[in-house]
């Protein structure tokens, strides 16, 4: 047996978990956590055991969502749906859209360090997506343009804050019920900003992360994000 552990707003939560670690911290491989059927299987029985498994070991159900979204996309990163669904009925679904968001957020900062060298002040002066569309960064007192880079990292950064903040985010109160939906409309410029401009890019960051997919899957789950805008799977 080895610990698993995973740092959260509450603290750090361990998993004593079964399995052959190739060092500390590492994530165990799924037929560690779950039953063989299950993985073999997958879709709802694997995400029924693995939220059964994790959820027994978190201190906190916080901390049991992150482990498990954690979890689930470094092991079956095919299983989109896992990964944007909740597992079972007992997951606040607040609770499950907040770290969802975490997850996305950290994803996007790990793509626009992808596309840093070919998305610059002087390839992308201004936040677009094709020739029609020009969105202007709303964090500045008065909405402005930006160079789609700055755009990225201004939209990231004042999304993280707003999903740490208190004022927002408490035990005592739900936040407001458009805050995810402005949200997730702002960030999804970024998505479409790199499929547009730097497809190539894009295009073999998604084929390693599938984070555009998860996105669009759970915005559209949710009723976050409307279809008819969809650029990144219009498909779906």
């Amino acid at each position: 047996q080895f610990l698993y552990f995973i740092g959260g707003r509450g603290g750090m939560d361990y998993m004593t978990l079964s399995g052959t670690p190739s060092g500390v911290g590492m994530v165990p491989q799924m037929e560690a956590l779950v039953s063989k059927q299950a993985v073999e299987q997958g879709g709802a029985l694997l995400g029924k055991e693995l939220w059964t498994k994790v959820s027994e070991h978190c201190n906190s159900a916080q901390a049991a969502v992150e482990t498990y979204l954690h979890l689930i996309t470094s092991l079956a990163p095919n299983e989109i749906q896992l990964s944007t669904v909740p597992p079972s009925p007992s997951i606040d679904e607040g609770l499950w859209q907040h770290e969802c968001m975490r997850l996305y957020i950290s994803g996007l900062n790990k793509l626009v360090v992808h596309l840093s060298g070919i998305c610059t002040h002087t390839t992308c002066p201004k936040m677009t997506a094709t020739s029609e569309w020009l969105f202007l960064c709303a964090c500045h007192k008065q909405p402005q343009e930006c160079p789609a880079v700055d755009y990225a990292f201004h939209t990231l950064d004042g999304a993280a804050t707003v999903l740490h903040s208190t004022k927002f985010f408490s035990e005592r109160k739900d936040p407001p019920a458009t805050l995810f939906a402005n949200m997730i409309r702002r960030l999804y410029r970024i998505f479409a900003h790199a499929w547009h401009h730097h497809n190539e890019a894009f295009m073999e960051f998604e084929k390693m992360t599938k984070v555009c997919e998860r996105f669009v899957r759970f915005s559209l789950h949710f009723s976050l994000l409307q279809k008819d805008i969809l650029m990144p799977y219009p498909e779906i």
